[in-house]
């Protein structure tokens, strides 16, 4: 923690007393969220040969970013604790925004070791992927992260069903297929109840390198506590729907309700399942993490 809260200081002193192009002074502001992470085994010719570790539950992520209006630049991002099976997560230091990518919301940051990407965006959030590399250069993390202006407790809604389309992302190791980012789209639908409210979805349409993948990820109730929804389990189905014979032994998803009156919603998740169908026939065991973003 002492190195990221010097470098938080020293970016702070350097930027004390600038202002934006609109204005207002530049601030650098703590980001905690929820996110999953992967762990790949990469070889010496940077090929992704095997999964090491994965998320089983939520991992916490803190991003040190320069905030000006909607537009958030970070500095540096760390993921606290260990994975299920003893990973350390690097952290990404001294991140500075790439000169030849769209000024997005979300801006994109680089390293020698990583990198901060966003991947999509809706009504008050963006979808962003975290990417480092350890020091012997022989593991690949990933995992995803939102950020946005979070639907304050008061604002949100007490009664009624919302129904939110947008996008997905991930990153999914096959065993017949292995590591491909998938993006797609995402669907959920919000039962807003004081006692007993709740949050379900869909990713379908999912491609990977314009082809479809063949399943789509079921996302079952999850509960809504204030703002935020938790400890939802996770299918797999065929793409277009119906049983796939699919057995997920981990599954979780999680997200938050953002913008005015809960007018998007945006998440993270993790996979791991047995017997996923391939388009052209057969199976194949599938782990991954991804996330996903919708508006009203």
């Amino acid at each position: 923690m002492k190195l990221e809260l010097t470098t938080a200081a020293l970016a702070a002193a350097a930027l004390a007393g600038c202002t934006s192009s609109s204005g207002n002074p530049v601030t650098l502001v703590p980001s905690v969220s929820l996110t999953h992470m992967i762990v790949l085994n990469e070889d010496a010719a940077g090929n992704k040969t095997s999964v090491s570790d994965r998320s089983i539950l939520p991992e916490i992520m803190t991003v040190l970013e320069y905030k000006d209006g909607s537009q958030r630049t970070a500095t540096s991002a760390w993921v606290a604790g260990f994975l299920p099976g003893g990973s350390s997560i690097p952290p990404l230091d001294g991140l500075v925004p790439d000169p030849d990518a769209p000024l997005n919301p979300m801006r994109t940051v680089f390293s020698n070791d990583g990198f901060l990407e966003q991947v999509g965006e809706g009504s008050g959030f963006a979808l962003g992927r975290y990417s480092v590399r350890n020091r012997t250069r022989d593991k690949l993390f990933v995992g995803y992260r939102v950020a946005g202006d979070m639907t304050l407790a008061p604002n949100m809604p007490s009664s009624g069903t919302a129904t939110y389309t947008g996008v997905a992302h991930a990153l999914m190791f096959g065993s017949a297929t292995g590591a491909r980012d998938v993006s797609g789209r995402s669907t959920l639908v919000a039962e807003f109840d004081p006692a007993n409210g709740n949050v379900r979805g869909r990713l379908d349409q999912l491609v990977a390198a314009g082809q479809p993948v063949g399943y789509e990820l079921v996302l079952n109730p999850a509960a809504i506590d204030t703002n935020n929804f938790l400890g939802g389990g996770m299918a797999v189905e065929r793409a277009g729907g119906g049983a796939s014979g699919a057995a997920v032994y981990s599954g979780d998803w999680q997200g938050v309700f953002y913008g005015a009156g809960a007018s998007a919603a945006a998440g993270t998740f993790t996979i791991g399942a047995a017997g996923v169908p391939l388009p052209g026939g057969g199976t194949e065991n599938v782990q991954g993490v991804g996330g996903f973003g919708a508006s009203r």
